[in-house]
């Protein structure tokens, strides 16, 4: 994009060195042509930074327009969603698991209460766990697997899973101890439903393959419905859909976007398939039909 200010500057001090060579030139040579020739230049200048000024002051209207125009969609696209989603979740309890510090449940909690879901447990993993090797002895114990990341973060997943479908969550309470995760609210009942929130704007995010995957995994054994998501500020790059494509359930790489929040709502209701705005989405979300 063209630097307006940078351009306006380089001509008011291309017209300062031009008067000041028109009087060197008068001094020096007195000639006619070297004048003509300068006020030529000074013209052509005028003429140039008039037009600059005018597109500036076009790009200012566009902009000021279309922001506008933004924030008028935004707002649509807020308020619409409740209206796509209302009642699709009566009667079910959701849980969450996030595998990231850099990304929020925020967005999901609230188009669940929307789509009249009942919150169940959110899990919050700790992407980076105090580097004690006790730990991973005592989860390794408690989980009878060897006292490593890889084979605890497994054996948890496949614990979630089985707290999620049977609805005893004992067992992730007495693991919640050893600072691996933490968890907010509670489950009294067999939960219906799962999203998982993974994926980080600034680096990779390795819990969504240690513990994502195996998780989604034994959730589709349990025919639970679950949702593999991120945020709209994690890029290409550090993309986790992938990870979760091919696995049969719906992902949504923008669930804090609204059109993300409908598709998650739509996925735990029995769509399948690849939503949101990256190159690894079929479409921005579901065709608006009942599933």
């Amino acid at each position: 994009m063209i630097d307006l200010r940078t351009h306006l500057i380089s001509l008011v001090a291309v017209f300062l060195a031009l008067g000041i060579g028109i009087l060197v030139g008068i001094d020096m040579i007195g000639g006619r042509a070297v004048i003509s020739q300068e006020r030529g230049m000074i013209t052509r200048l005028q003429s140039d930074f008039h037009n600059l000024q005018t597109s500036e002051a076009t790009l200012h209207t566009q902009l000021t327009v279309q922001g506008a125009q933004l924030t008028v969609a935004n707002q649509f696209a807020t308020d619409a969603v409740p209206y796509m989603v209302s009642g699709k979740l009566t009667g079910t309890t959701v849980a969450i698991v996030t595998t990231s510090a850099h990304v929020g449940s925020a967005p999901v909690v609230t188009v669940l209460r929307q789509a009249g879901a009942t919150l169940g447990p959110v899990l919050s993993l700790d992407p980076e766990p105090a580097a004690n090797s006790a730990v991973w002895a005592d989860a390794g114990a408690i989980l009878n697997v060897p006292a490593s990341p890889q084979a605890v973060y497994a054996a948890l997943a496949r614990q979630i899973g089985a707290s999620f479908h049977s609805g005893n969550m004992a067992p992730l309470v007495q693991l919640e101890a050893l600072d691996l995760f933490k968890i907010s609210g509670t489950l009294t009942a067999p939960a219906g439903g799962v999203v998982l929130i993974a994926g980080s704007p600034t680096a990779n995010d390795p819990l969504a393959g240690l513990l994502g995957v195996p998780l989604v995994r034994m959730l589709k054994s349990d025919r639970l419905p679950a949702v593999a998501g991120q945020w709209s500020t994690v890029s290409a790059q550090y993309s986790t859909i992938p990870l979760f494509q091919g696995l049969g359930i719906t992902t949504v790489d923008d669930v804090d976007l609204a059109a993300g929040q409908v598709s998650t709502v739509w996925g735990l209701t029995g769509t399948v398939g690849n939503y949101g705005l990256l190159p690894t989405a079929q479409a921005l979300m579901p065709i608006a039909t009942t599933p």
